[in-house]
């Protein structure tokens, strides 16, 4: 979409932006909820919870969903590469990284942080 105007592109960046961070924050809520840890408490002590809770209000307004996101990914893959059919959540970690392997091409979107890595940094030190 290199025709459309500024404001329509700036738009479609701050909705792509709030899909993923709305993404990234469902990730980070399963992530605690499988250790029985409220998924805030940090942000309790430390100054901000106040911003991040209303960020992510307005991820429920002002964010693409799924079948958005992937119209967009389309709208701007580059020229020549197959478009996206899907979009998968990617439960194995990462951060958010098009993959285009294989027959049916999609989009990864990382739902839960890598559990692995997550854990290992979590984990009791005895």
């Amino acid at each position: 979409m290199p025709n459309a105007p500024t404001w329509q592109r700036s738009l479609d960046i701050a909705l792509a932006a709030g899909n993923v961070f709305r993404t990234k924050a469902d990730g980070w809520k399963l992530f605690c909820e499988r250790l029985n840890v409220p998924p805030f408490l940090v942000w309790n002590v430390v100054p901000g919870l106040d911003r991040l809770t209303r960020a992510l209000a307005v991820t429920d307004n002002a964010a693409f969903v799924a079948e958005g996101f992937l119209r967009w990914l389309n709208r701007i893959r580059p020229a020549g590469a197959p478009e996206l059919t899907e979009i998968s959540l990617n439960r194995a970690g990462g951060d958010w990284v098009p993959q285009r392997p294989g027959p049916t091409p999609r989009a990864g979107v990382t739902a839960a942080p890598g559990p692995a890595s997550l854990r290992a940094v979590f984990r009791p030190q005895c």
